[in-house]
């Protein structure tokens, strides 16, 4: 896991990242780079924290995207959107891209986000 600052930079760090670990995995590398920027720029924007935390990974043909931030009061919601306005869009348009999106709270505290994707 890599440790970014909050600040609207990190969101392209954590692409970059996640992006170099994901370039060998049987998945769509575009959708891989744009959810890891999403998950980012969501714990950026809205978790009261002052680092978050990405990793990427697989296990047994599954291959994950987690984004740590220490705000586990502060859970994502998938709203309904419109096309007009700022933002509000960042989870449906992970949940359009990865097989299965959640989020954990650890027993250490704050809470994780994470976005899956099987072998195509």
């Amino acid at each position: 896991m890599i440790f970014l600052a909050v600040e609207w930079a990190s969101a392209k760090r954590a692409r970059d990242h996640v992006g170099q670990i994901a370039a060998g995995w049987p998945v769509d590398l575009d959708d891989v780079r744009v959810v890891a920027s999403e998950l980012a720029t969501n714990a950026i924007r809205h978790a009261k924290t002052e680092v978050i935390g990405v990793r990427a990974y697989s296990v047994g043909g599954v291959y994950t995207v987690e984004v740590w931030d220490a705000d586990a009061a502060n859970l994502p919601v998938l709203n309904e959107q419109t096309a007009v306005g700022d933002g509000g869009r960042g989870i449906a348009v992970i949940a359009e891209l990865a097989a299965h999106v959640g989020v954990w709270c650890g027993p250490e505290g704050g809470k994780v986000v994470y976005a899956e994707w099987t072998a195509s």
